[in-house]
């Protein structure tokens, strides 16, 4: 990189040599990894997974993805699962202006397939805020086989 500093610009060349499909891979591959951690913490609580989204305000002015949240701050969002031992399954970065369950049924479906069995035994239980409280994503988790708690609005 030449020095301790990188240039933006080559951050930005660094991040675009990534696909669609090798963020996918990479989210699959965190989701196995953070099963087989869990695992090794020596747990035997049934698995509890907390799916949220978070703002992350921005303030440069050439960024893509950035827009206006509920907040009417300038950001970009993330969606994000975590267990109860603070393991982190699944992250997605998107715009700014994404609804708070945008995508969820998919991530429940992605996280389940990628679990280790050994985690499935005891139905796991997905735990979210009222931003998640609609029936797509009440389906995905029946259909994947989550316990859910869901906060109404």
């Amino acid at each position: 990189m030449n020095g301790p500093l990188v240039s933006s610009a080559t951050y930005e060349d660094f991040l675009r040599k990534f696909s669609g499909f090798q963020l996918q891979h990479l989210n699959q591959e965190l989701c196995r990894l953070a099963g087989e951690l869990h695992l090794r913490s020596g747990s035997s609580e049934r698995l509890v997974l907390d799916i949220d989204s978070t703002g992350h305000e921005q303030h440069g002015v050439k960024m893509e993805g950035l827009a206006y949240n509920y907040k009417n701050e300038w950001s970009l969002s993330s969606i994000e699962v975590f267990d109860q031992k603070g393991f982190l399954h699944y992250l997605n970065v998107r715009e700014g202006n994404a609804f708070t369950s945008e995508d969820a049924p998919f991530i429940i479906s992605e996280v389940s397939r990628h679990l280790p069995r050994e985690l499935r035994r005891e139905r796991p239980l997905l735990r979210a805020d009222s931003g998640y409280c609609n029936n797509p994503v009440f389906q995905a988790c029946e259909q994947n086989g989550f316990g859910f708690l869901i906060a109404m609005r």
